[in-house]
């Protein structure tokens, strides 16, 4: 069984923020080319944990009921217009090292991006939120 982390951001599309995030907190891309249509595919280097980004610049997004639906998570609801989309496919048996590869992300993503954003554990529970400039945790992770 997977367990996903994911992160969603809001407002303008900041691609190449997201990705200048990605890159330094040790992601390499396989699947880059057709970024447009199927979105970007990596995996952390160290830990080897799988990475999918997917954006509204994307062929398809509109098409995603998702995309339409604000962001809900903890019984929280912001009416954020969500413009990205990152998971991360969790190692279990490399869950330190996986855990510290997301809290670096976070850290370089909200050092980039000046959006709001969540850090959620499957779309249920949140583990940061980006909010009026400030990033809090809400769980020792």
């Amino acid at each position: 069984m997977s367990i996903s982390y994911d992160v969603e951001i809001s407002g303008e599309n900041c691609r190449n923020e997201i990705f200048s995030a990605l890159f330094e907190s040790g992601v390499e891309f396989t699947v880059e080319k057709n970024i447009e249509k199927r979105g970007a595919i990596g995996f952390f280097s160290e830990s080897g944990m799988r990475v999918f980004y997917f954006d509204n610049r994307m062929d398809g997004w509109n098409e995603s009921a998702a995309k339409d639906q604000p962001l809900t998570v903890d019984d929280m609801i912001e009416d954020w217009s969500i413009s990205a989309r990152i998971s991360f496919i969790y190692i279990n048996s490399k869950g330190e090292m996986c855990d510290n590869e997301i809290r670096n992300f976070v850290s370089a993503l909200n050092a980039r991006v000046p959006s709001n954003f969540v850090l959620s554990f499957q779309y249920d529970k949140a583990y940061a939120i980006k909010k009026e400039g400030y990033l809090k945790w809400l769980v020792d992770f």
